[in-house]
């Protein structure tokens, strides 16, 4: 886990694992709960059971859209004190 700031989670929605994309966002959210979370995923739809845990939407295969989407999320202050990217 980060230990400072976190500006955005992106994440897909198909994970492989114990842990589905709904507990992970759940836990982003205990964790982190002002970041916002964007799920890239191959599936045409956001599935309606994260939609209450996420921002947005990106589809793979659109890397301008998520660059667009990202853009759109500020950084923290701390993150642009230290000059991060």
């Amino acid at each position: 886990m980060p230990k400072g700031p976190v500006d955005v989670v992106v994440m897909d929605y198909r994970l492989t694992g114990q842990m589905t994309a709904v507990q992970a966002a759940a836990g982003v959210k205990v964790r982190y709960p002002n970041a916002p979370i964007i799920v890239l995923s191959d599936m045409y739809d956001l599935p309606a059971d994260i939609a209450p845990y996420v921002q947005t939407f990106v589809r793979k295969g659109d890397p301008a859209k998520l660059v667009d989407t990202l853009a759109r999320f500020p950084r923290s202050t701390a993150a642009r004190s230290e000059g991060a990217a």
